[in-house]
């Protein structure tokens, strides 16, 4: 069973159905009321990575979401459609403009902090970082992981491209969790090549180390 098959059981905005005996996945869009939003897994790589299998999806109504991708504003929108009334997003973008901010805190790109404008009293359910640069992935992983909450998922894509598409890539990830301040766990690894060349998705979990996780 795919990400896909998980999704209406747990989020009832999204909606997927079989056309032809092909997945279609949607939702009702958040800016135009009787209309949806396909979410097409050429245009965005977390739909990607659910056609992909993707086993874990964190995102829910009422979550708080961090938000970091400076490359294609398609999945924010989608994760838009998600988000409810007691929902949030905070998104560290330096060039995207925000027509509805009822649920929206922009961060600022620059300090390349989440916590700078909150004094770290918010905790997120889930963390989504597209980075460009994998040389600073663990520093920049570690950074954020202070603000998740516990049994809380970053979802990373990276561009396998660069130095960690080889086999010391598992050894990096590895060092990030035994690096974290309480705990990160490898849950899932997606390729998301089929529609995005040269991508990968990679989901880790926290989980307080006094729960003795190993």
């Amino acid at each position: 069973m795919t990400g896909i098959d998980n999704l209406n059981k747990n989020n009832s905005r999204i909606i997927w159905e079989n056309h032809n005996g092909r997945k279609k996945l949607y939702t009702v869009s958040s800016e135009f009321k009787n209309q949806y939003r396909d979410w097409s897994p050429f245009d965005s790589k977390l739909s990607a990575a659910l056609f992909n299998g993707l086993e874990i999806f964190p995102f829910k109504p009422d979550s708080k979401i961090f938000y970091s991708d400076d490359s294609l504003d398609t999945t924010l929108n989608h994760l838009f459609d998600i988000i409810g009334p007691v929902g949030m997003i905070y998104v560290q973008k330096s060039s995207i403009k925000i027509k509805n901010s009822k649920n929206v805190v922009m961060i600022d790109n620059e300090k390349n902090n989440t916590v700078d404008k909150h004094n770290g009293k918010e905790r997120f359910d889930a963390i989504y970082l597209d980075i460009t640069n994998n040389q600073n992935l663990e520093a920049e992983i570690l950074d954020h992981e202070t603000n998740l909450k516990n049994l809380g998922f970053v979802i990373i894509i990276f561009h396998s491209d660069s130095k960690t598409n080889d086999s010391s890539f598992k050894n990096q990830i590895n060092n990030i969790i035994n690096h974290s301040a309480l705990s990160l766990q490898l849950i899932q690894e997606v390729n998301l090549a089929d529609f995005f060349k040269n991508n990968m998705m990679v989901v880790l979990q926290k989980m307080e180390k006094s729960f003795g996780i190993i």
